[in-house]
């Protein structure tokens, strides 16, 4: 496939991370696509035309030991991927203690390679509460429930 000839089309809700490289990854933002840069975003090239994982907005994407790590979105079901090659291919992880559907959250990783989700939403009724992950995506606990 010619990636060459793929455009950056203009996104919403799209996710990017900086690698530790320093190098930009946008993803998503209503496509299932990956793009990265290696000077600061004066130029792109499209590392995944058309990623396995659903086209989505309003998801989550970190970089944790040395892996890409996607998850929710407003796509349907909260799924979580990843890549370890930095974009062009991508593996469904089996996903435990998150619930089915979750976007328009916050989120982060620590040092720790940590990743928290923090408030959302299902599509019903907007969330006050934290759930980490310290396995890559693979499993969540809640953290914290609302209130103070």
């Amino acid at each position: 496939m010619d990636l060459s000839s793929s455009r950056f089309e203009a996104r919403q809700g799209h996710c990017q991370v900086t690698l530790d490289n320093d190098s930009i990854v946008v993803l998503g933002g209503g496509f299932s696509d990956v793009w990265s840069s290696a000077n600061r975003g004066s130029s792109w090239r499209c590392e995944c035309e058309e990623a396995p994982w659903a086209a989505r907005r309003y998801f989550g994407c970190c970089f944790v030991r040395g892996k890409l790590v996607l998850f929710g979105g407003s796509h349907s079901t909260f799924d979580v991927w990843e890549s370890s090659d930095r974009g062009p291919s991508w593996q469904q992880l089996q996903v435990l203690g998150m619930e089915s559907k979750l976007f328009a959250f916050g989120f982060c990783a620590n040092r720790e390679n940590g990743i928290f989700v923090i408030g959302g939403s299902d599509g019903q009724r907007v969330k006050a509460e934290v759930r980490r992950s310290d396995d890559g995506g693979r499993s969540w606990r809640l953290v914290h429930s609302g209130g103070s």
